[in-house]
């Protein structure tokens, strides 16, 4: 379905026991199709239109693979308009694709480019990276 936003797919939620996610934060698209708040370099990520929690494990839950997203900041340190947002180590959010330790030709780790500064912000609007979603 399309929102005000762009595109949103509705995914199996697969939790890990102790999952806590709200809106705007990321998720890892499984091998499967579902999604899940566990980490893993190879993972896509994509952010949630819901909050979700353990218990909605098995259940479908709204994701933004496409258009403008509001995103969580997990460090807003160089992040201004234009810039390439990665994956951010606790893989809830994002961080400035250049940052110490990142590695920002990996396109699995690319979420998007900033709309705006992340300066004081939780949530900045992104551009999702387009990409082909292939489940096994």
């Amino acid at each position: 379905m399309y929102s005000q936003w762009g595109l949103v797919d509705g995914k199996e939620f697969v939790a890990n026991g102790t999952a806590v996610r709200g809106i705007g934060e990321l998720v890892a698209l499984t091998a499967t199709g579902a999604v899940t708040p566990d980490t893993g370099a190879d993972n896509i990520y994509y952010p949630l239109k819901e909050p979700v929690s353990a218990e909605k494990a098995g259940e479908t839950v709204d994701v933004q693979i496409e258009g403008v997203a509001k995103v969580y900041v997990e460090d807003a340190d160089d992040i201004v308009a234009g810039s390439t947002v990665i994956v951010g180590p606790l893989g809830r959010g994002v961080i400035f694709g250049a940052a110490a330790g990142a590695d920002p030709a990996a396109s699995a780790s690319i979420v998007g480019i900033a709309q705006k500064p992340a300066a004081g912000q939780t949530h900045i609007p992104v551009l999702l990276k387009s990409r082909t979603i292939v489940v096994a």
